[in-house]
């Protein structure tokens, strides 16, 4: 079984990494970008195929496709991945724009194809514990959602300008929201439900940064009949952060300074669950893979429903809409 990967950046030569590592030889890997120097850097680097186009790619014949070019690509690669009958993996969101993305996934069913919508925390072990501590009947309805992020964006890419890097433009799927759209699939995965009944949407650019676009979004929404929710992401925080909080009348589930803790109002006892020692976040992007082939051998079901997928791009068109024009240009 042959693996195409579509796109030489930073995500695109992980997706290779991963495939070596689930002992798929490199003569089974190929590799698209349109840019030269990427090509010739992979091959040297792994002697794996490399071609200058989606088409000379899918001329390859691989069983599968796997997306990682910037969000405003993503539909484009899909559909054509589709067409030619491959299975595709592709990281969130699926795409920019919610035009075009019932008929994809139609196709994709009729010819009985998976297509797989990454999100590598379903695959970390902090997130996999809060997903079983919330889930347990112990912990009762969910009543409220916290989730704050942020991170330095030149801190990214460190080896490139951030400017001519995609994630500091919202019109390629940048300034965050491919970043919370992951986010917004990890909540919908430890929740089992992505049925958000109304979100009100506050994104600034705040910083000094030159990005096209903002870098500060703040959701506050609400599952029908659920919990609230309210996230908060920013792109200028030096100090990298991130934690999120589940809270119910009868307990608190959080992770925080890289700890999952969990709070039992009975009891009135905290307890804490950590990663293994020797962790290595890689693994997670790993596995994840190590999933997508599992399901096309074995027909398996990828964990991240499809309907979560769509969810998030609405929610994400949403988003963008919500810019005022003259900040993205």
């Amino acid at each position: 079984m042959k693996f195409l990967v579509v796109g030489g950046g930073s995500m695109g030569k992980r997706r290779i990494r991963c495939l070596l590592a689930n002992d798929i030889e490199p003569s089974r890997i190929g590799f698209v970008d349109t840019r030269e120097d990427r090509r010739d850097e992979v091959v040297k680097l792994h002697g794996i195929q490399a071609f200058a186009s989606v088409d000379e790619g899918l001329a390859w014949n691989p069983a599968a496709v796997i997306v990682s070019v910037p969000g405003v690509y993503h539909l484009p690669v899909m559909q054509q991945a589709v067409a030619a009958k491959k299975h595709v993996f592709c990281e969130v969101p699926f795409t920019t724009t919610r035009k075009e993305v019932d008929q994809l996934i139609s196709d994709a069913k009729s010819a009985s194809l998976l297509i797989a919508p990454g999100s590598q925390p379903m695959f970390e072990p902090l997130t996999n514990q809060i997903r079983k501590w919330v889930n347990d009947p112990s912990f009762g309805p969910v009543l409220s959602i916290t989730e704050e992020m942020g991170e330095y964006l030149p801190d990214w890419h460190p080896y490139e300008d951030y400017r001519k890097f995609y994630a500091s433009d919202v019109r390629m799927g940048g300034c965050n929201l491919d970043v919370i759209a992951q986010f917004l699939t990890v909540q919908f995965w430890v929740m089992n439900r992505s049925d958000v009944s109304w979100l009100q949407i506050n994104g600034q650019h705040l910083s000094s940064l030159e990005v096209k676009g903002v870098d500060y979004w703040q959701l506050f929404g609400k599952f029908d009949a659920g919990p609230v929710v309210n996230m908060q992401y920013d792109l200028f925080q030096r100090a990298g952060h991130y934690s999120v909080k589940y809270v119910s009348e009868n307990a608190i589930a959080l992770i925080d300074k890289g700890v999952a803790r969990y709070y039992d109002a009975q009891t009135k006892q905290w307890q804490e669950f950590k990663r293994p020692d020797d962790f290595v976040y890689e693994q997670c992007y790993i596995d994840e893979i190590a999933c997508f082939i599992d399901c096309i051998k074995n027909n398996g079901k990828w964990p991240n429903p499809i309907s979560h997928a769509v969810s998030v791009v609405d929610l994400m068109v949403a988003m963008a809409n919500s810019i005022n024009p003259q900040e993205a240009n």
